[in-house]
């Protein structure tokens, strides 16, 4: 049925003149701002001012003037995130890569992973994501990326066609594992934000890869307090050892 907030519920039944004619009452309540008549009435006057959004002109301003004012937050948060990910260090390839992509905007997860879904029909769950080196870990079809859910991600990405050195320089965590390819589509994505990164295989190649991802705290002066940088390396190599070249503990 109609309704104005929780004041006056009324039977769908109700003529629209006889709701109108309540709103109109309401909303001159609302423009006058009475603070005698807002008791008399036992009415809160913020608790009218959303049901009467778009239909009584002093409740409309006040509207628009509380988006707009959350519209400039929001907008001012993330120039703030775009600033930081802008300022995070480049990183420069001691190797040719086939492909790099350093992503612009700042990404961000729901709850902390990236992972891809290769799989051949199966069920998209795959294993247990948690894994022992905190950061990745791989199984057939599927790549689990972990990081902290609550802070942007800056992303960088490189393809090689053959193993590029070991850096571990500037990152908390470096660990590589192995992971089979079965689509050549290496896309980590966050199923329930939607954040989708770039396809990391090799020209669409399917088979055996060699990931290796970096992990790194960025504190930040501004807003975000900080984010994290990601760089992730994907080339064609046999092998599911793990090796984690580097585990600084985090505080």
């Amino acid at each position: 049925g109609h309704r104005a907030g929780s004041l006056h519920v009324f039977p769908d039944t109700t003529p629209d003149q006889v709701v109108l004619a309540y709103g109109r009452h309401l909303c001159g309540v609302h423009t006058r701002n009475d603070p005698r008549e807002l008791a008399r009435l036992k009415i809160d006057r913020a608790s009218l001012t959303y049901p009467l959004d778009g239909i009584c002109p002093s409740a409309t301003t006040i509207g628009q003037a509380a988006k707009a004012e959350q519209d400039k937050e929001i907008a001012a948060m993330e120039a703030d995130s775009q600033a930081m990910c802008d300022a995070t260090p480049r990183h420069r390839p001691r190797t040719r890569p086939a492909r790099a992509i350093r992503i612009k905007e700042p990404q961000w997860t729901d709850y902390g992973v990236l992972q891809t879904y290769e799989g051949e029909g199966e069920e998209e769950t795959g294993p247990d994501i948690d894994p022992g080196n905190g950061l990745v870990s791989s199984a057939r079809g599927i790549l689990a990326v972990m990081t902290h859910p609550d802070f942007d991600l800056c992303v960088t990405l490189e393809t090689y066609t053959r193993r590029p050195p070991v850096e571990t320089k500037g990152w908390d965590k470096v660990v590589e594992v192995g992971y089979y390819s079965p689509g050549g589509k290496i896309v980590l994505y966050d199923n329930v934000g939607g954040t989708e990164l770039p396809n990391l295989a090799l020209n669409g190649r399917k088979g055996h890869y060699r990931i290796r991802v970096h992990y790194a705290w960025f504190p930040w002066k501004g807003e975000a307090e900080g984010g994290q940088r990601l760089l992730i390396m994907a080339y064609p190599g046999k092998g599911d050892r793990e090796i984690v070249h580097r585990n600084r503990k985090m505080t």
